[in-house]
């Protein structure tokens, strides 16, 4: 007994382990500030993060929910023709998620349907490619928009970069064939004419004749005079009003030519 008592006594006296030993307290103390407390600090810290991110991911479902509303409201004001209740709807999808892709289509065909084409082609030209669909469907209306203009050049870029991303899309090879063939490219075209060909499984006459007689010009020139209005600097009007001019009977009193030997 009075050695576990002389020990005892020992370690009170040289470890300080007693229940009241004040220096053991402060090193408790001590671990806490160092590691105790720094580690609430981070749960608090990952705590409120994550409360951040729910909060913004229930803004940005609430938005994508907004803009899905808005776009079916404008499509049905779009297909009923109600064009200002339409055109302010895709404004309002605008505000809550810039460079919405549908929404910027919708805005294109209402300029379209009101005959502002450069407002449309303006609206469409904001497509970006990585909208994938969208921008295919930008970039043939902004052809279709050139075409109508009379804007060749223009035109059959566009209808190349719909290709580019489709190359089954057979609206955009028959219009870039007609645009060649409107230029009186006619070996150019020929591609073109094939591809639209093997995509169509019931060819109409006027195409089987077109693949048919390849050196036959489209004979509009007062299409090809508004091209020549619309971009008097281009050389593919030009090219095709020296076509049509080439292709008139220069001297119908012309004797005939000798029988064949």
């Amino acid at each position: 007994t009075c050695r576990s008592g002389r020990r005892g006594f020992r370690r009170w006296e040289v470890g300080g382990s007693g229940r009241g030993d004040p220096a053991s307290s402060g090193r408790n103390v001590a671990v806490m500030r160092r590691v105790v407390i720094p580690l609430l600090l981070l749960l608090a810290a990952l705590a409120a993060w994550g409360g951040v991110r729910w909060l913004r991911q229930q803004h940005a479902d609430r938005r994508e929910r907004e803009v899905s509303q808005l776009l079916l409201r404008a499509r049905t004001f779009l297909a009923s023709h109600d064009l200002d209740r339409a055109n302010a709807a895709a404004h309002e999808v605008l505000a809550l998620d810039p460079g919405q892709p549908a929404a910027l289509l919708i805005l294109g065909e209402v300029c379209m349907l009101r005959g502002d084409l450069p407002e449309a082609d303006r609206w469409m030209s904001q497509v970006s490619r990585e909208a994938g669909p969208a921008y295919v469907s930008a970039q043939f209306a902004m052809g279709e928009i050139a075409r109508t203009a009379g804007r060749l050049r223009d035109a059959a870029a566009a209808y190349e970069r719909v290709l580019e991303l489709d190359s089954r899309h057979h609206l955009a090879h028959r219009r870039l064939a007609n645009v060649l063939n409107l230029a009186g490219l006619r070996w150019e075209a020929l591609p073109q004419l094939l591809a639209a060909l093997a995509l169509d499984p019931e060819p109409n006459l006027e195409r089987l004749l077109q693949l048919g007689n390849v050196e036959r010009l489209v004979h509009q020139p007062e299409y090809i005079a508004r091209c020549r209005e619309a971009a008097p600097d281009d050389l593919w009007p030009r090219l095709a009003d020296a076509r049509l001019v080439l292709a008139r009977p220069q001297n119908a009193e012309a004797p005939p030519l000798p029988e064949p030997m």
